[in-house]
């Protein structure tokens, strides 16, 4: 019997192994760069990493992100800043939103400061961070309705990325989710395959707790108008451009309170959106791009 159960293991080890170099030799599972937390806030990548992820290579450059890092400091500095759109790691670099912004204007240094995940109040003390190394002369932030939302963790928590508790007018701490545990999920392609093809996962059923929707709606308002708010009064924001996507135009005049210099795309064609995650494809970063140079920039 004993040996029986060792002849199993053995075809199943052996077995996991295989599997494990086929995912390698294949690329069939994305490698996603592994994250470090300054000063307990800032969430940025760990330097000299590199991988693929749906068949595009990223690198991460020496500030920790996996943009475009041009810096000069002169009159053509400008500071793109977003979250996983702008980040673009579906997509090679030269089908960010950064490059094809160069092509309107070869002089153009841009730096491109994004990451998955951001929220809005996360742009923000970004751009306090890093501003005086960049020394942008422009800066433009790309904002959706989630990076609103999710900057208030009245409404929900998580500890994962930088959010305020507008009630007690201070950022919430930043905790990294199980480094541990990502690491070996990541390093094991088998396992990371088998995770995210939900053969790992487990569905808890959820507990309903009935509230009116316009309870909901209530305090969303109310939140979100606390929330610019304390951007008005806590942050620089005049000389700020805001290109608006995935947005109601009910959203819109809270970024007018903030700067003048918005714009709001209004939708994107089905070639401008990848179907497999609904981020931008190459057309849909160079629609970006060029809303951004005729709308934020030869407009101000």
């Amino acid at each position: 019997m004993k040996k029986f159960i060792r002849h199993i293991l053995f075809i199943l080890i052996l077995s996991f192994l295989f599997f494990e170099f086929a995912l390698r030799a294949f690329n069939l599972t994305n490698d996603v760069p592994k994250r470090n937390l300054l000063q307990n806030r800032y969430q940025v990548y760990r330097k000299s990493q590199e991988g693929i992820y749906k068949n595009a290579k990223w690198v991460v450059n020496d500030y920790g992100f996996l943009g475009l890092s041009d810096i000069d400091k002169g009159e053509n500095q400008i500071l793109l800043i977003g979250d996983s759109f702008l980040e673009n790691m579906m997509n090679n670099i030269y089908c960010h939103v950064g490059t094809y912004l160069k092509e309107k204007n070869k002089n153009f240094k841009v730096f491109e400061m994004a990451r998955s995940g951001m929220t809005l109040i996360e742009y923000f003390e970004f751009i306090k961070k890093f501003k005086s190394k960049i020394n942008p002369k422009k800066i433009i932030l790309l904002v959706n309705s989630n990076d609103i939302y999710e900057s208030i963790s009245n409404l929900n928590r998580y500890s994962d990325r930088m959010q305020v508790n507008l009630n007690e007018k201070k950022l919430d701490p930043v905790i990294l989710k199980s480094p541990i545990l990502k690491n070996i999920l990541y390093n094991i392609k088998g396992i990371y395959y088998l995770y995210s093809n939900h053969f790992l996962s487990i569905k808890w059923p959820k507990l309903k707790f009935e509230k009116k929707d316009s309870d909901k709606s209530n305090a969303k308002i109310y939140f979100v108008e606390k929330l610019f708010l304390f951007l008005r009064n806590n942050y620089e924001t005049d000389e700020l451009g805001f290109l608006c996507f995935n947005m109601k135009d009910s959203e819109i005049k809270y970024f007018q309170n903030l700067s003048e210099n918005i714009y709001h795309i209004r939708g994107f064609s089905k070639d401008e959106i990848r179907e497999d995650d609904k981020h931008w494809t190459c057309e849909g970063n160079k629609k970006v791009a060029e809303s951004i140079y005729t709308h934020l920039i030869l407009s101000k």
